[in-house]
């Protein structure tokens, strides 16, 4: 397993500044935090160095904040900029047990990366710590979009295994496969396979890290449902009445990435 090994985990993308972003492209997420009445508990879970979630505490200030995250350093970072209705846990999923019911609970960017048993520990937290009508939110990879790219992953896993992580000798013979028509005829795996052979980063958060997992949505819904929730909105894509036609919209947009929004029913 040494050539899977890298100094990348997916903590490392908390150091990104995802704020702007977030609330420009999901207006609808953000006025659903913003309109509601004041003394609300807003749990963020994988909060990282804190640079999203403090941004909104301060736009929220008759919020109560807490960001859970098991990285002590990102932690450390995330306290040097926080409000005063913000405060930061250090632990893993499976130890937070909050002190009064969360309101609200928002994940951005780790579900699809964080192991299996962590995913059971988001559930956990779902099912037990969340009020009555409370509102999750969070995204993962679209499996309609990410599935006809396994084999870009699966094939350069094997060839790191057989090269002993060697990337050169990987490099070239991804490179004789870039001559395949089959890729000429899948433009978006051929654009992947580029960005696998040309940028590391890709390679490490899509390659590499052995955690990550695509979901189908309607796996995903099934299971919130079974927990007790409503489905509300994907937020990356319009809204429609219909479930269908939701998912005929994620295919004809080739949405990579699903941000789904539920409400725990009574």
């Amino acid at each position: 397993m040494i050539a899977l090994q890298t100094t990348w985990t997916y903590q490392d993308s908390a150091l990104t500044d995802y704020s702007q972003q977030f609330y420009q492209f999901r207006p609808a997420f953000f006025s659903r935090f913003t309109q509601l009445p004041s003394g609300k508990h807003y749990v963020g879970l994988g909060t990282g160095t804190g640079k999203d979630f403090n941004q909104l505490a301060r736009l929220c200030p008759d919020y109560q904040f807490t960001g859970v995250e098991f990285n002590a350093d990102y932690v450390a970072i995330a306290k040097q900029d926080a409000p005063t209705n913000v405060e930061y846990v250090c632990c893993d999923f499976k130890d937070y047990q909050p002190n009064k019911f969360i309101d609200y609970v928002v994940t951005t960017g780790i579900y699809s990366w964080v192991y299996p048993e962590d995913r059971q520990s988001m559930h956990k937290i779902y099912k037990d710590y969340v009020s009555d009508n409370g509102i999750i939110a969070f995204g993962y990879n679209n499996a309609l979009f990410w599935q006809s790219m396994r084999v870009i992953r699966e094939l350069a896993i094997i060839l790191a295994q057989q090269c002993d992580g060697d990337w050169q000798t990987i490099r070239t013979q991804l490179l004789a496969l870039n001559k395949l028509n089959y890729f000429d005829k899948n433009e978006s795996i051929k654009h992947f396979l580029i960005d696998v052979i040309n940028q590391a980063e890709t390679r490490a958060h899509w390659i590499f890290q052995p955690s990550w997992e695509c979901f189908y949505s309607a796996d995903v819904r099934a299971k919130m449902i079974q927990d007790n929730y409503k489905f509300i909105v994907s937020n990356d894509l319009p809204t429609t009445p219909s479930y269908a036609e939701n998912i005929a919209l994620e295919i004809k947009h080739h949405a990579s990435y699903i941000f789904d929004i539920f409400q725990k029913t009574l």
